[in-house]
């Protein structure tokens, strides 16, 4: 029972926490917490890019030119992707750390 009165108790002072930390300082946190997860989604779809065009260069040295055209479609419509989300993952982490700086 004493276990479950510390969690508990974990939880109250943690929910607590998020109101005592100012709400500009909350913002600033989820915006870098957007970022995290927009570069690790870039790193991911940059990771499938590149298992697409090894795919590709594989399915055209046993001469399947098809499946090497469909695989190479797919490592550039997921290399656009992970740019894309690159992109977002900067101008996030950015405004992150200017609202840390100037508290807008």
């Amino acid at each position: 029972m004493n276990g479950v009165k510390m969690v508990l108790a974990g939880c109250l002072v943690s929910g607590w926490a998020w109101l005592v930390v100012p709400a500009q300082a909350q913002e600033s946190l989820r915006t870098a917490i957007v970022a995290q997860h927009a570069a690790h989604s870039a790193n991911v779809r940059a990771i499938q890019s590149r298992r697409d065009v090894h795919a590709a260069n594989v399915a055209a040295l046993h001469g399947d030119f098809g499946a090497a055209r469909v695989f190479s479609h797919a490592a550039a419509v997921r290399q656009a992707q992970s740019d894309g989300d690159a992109r977002f993952a900067d101008r996030a982490d950015r405004a992150a750390r200017i609202q840390r700086f100037y508290g807008e």
